[in-house]
């Protein structure tokens, strides 16, 4: 069995019971739900919603930015922080974009590597890459200065197999 992430775009306390229910239920016909303590302390369904003063981030409570690509990830003291990441990710939500503005984006890592020379594959698949932690854990967590960042051991962007690759990218920075 796999494991999987869900958000909500509901704000915290405010959920539907029975969605939540029914996002779980769901949810368990393909794997095994999961909550990392160092996001939303751990709960299994996380609300997300924009925050007054995260506006601007590279996080879940960002709202005037484009959330770029990235991993969910979390935050692990032995700062390889794409050790535990989901398989799956379930998104519900429950209050209707007004504007029509709001978009959810996923690239296939099958069709990306296809478009790159096997040279730069080669280079991704190699573990020089430090990725900063979620802003969550920077931010929230460890309460660092604005723009501060916590990056992971170096790490390649790239792995699995050829046929089925996986992408490994932070949102909020990447370095080689």
């Amino acid at each position: 069995r796999r494991n999987f992430c869900a958000f909500t775009t509901s704000e915290p306390g405010t959920i539907a019971p029975d969605a939540e229910k029914t996002l779980l239920g769901l949810a368990q016909l393909i794997g095994t739900p999961v909550g990392y303590l160092s996001e939303k302390d751990g709960n299994l369904i996380h609300h997300v919603v924009p925050m007054r003063g995260g506006e601007y981030t590279q996080s879940n409570r960002g709202s005037k930015v484009f959330l770029s690509y990235h991993n969910d990830s979390m935050y692990d003291p032995s700062l390889i922080f794409n050790s535990h990441n989901p398989d799956f990710l379930l998104l519900l939500c429950l209050r209707s974009d007004k504007g029509g503005e709001a978009r959810t984006l996923y690239a296939d890592a099958r069709k990306v590597t296809a478009a790159l020379p096997e040279e730069v594959c080669a280079i991704l698949r190699e573990p020089r890459f430090q990725m900063a932690a979620p802003s969550n854990y920077t931010l929230l967590i460890r309460n660092a200065a604005d723009g501060e960042k916590v990056w992971s051991k170096t790490v390649p962007i790239l792995s699995g197999p050829l046929d089925y690759p996986e992408i490994y990218i932070a949102a909020n920075g990447v370095k080689a």
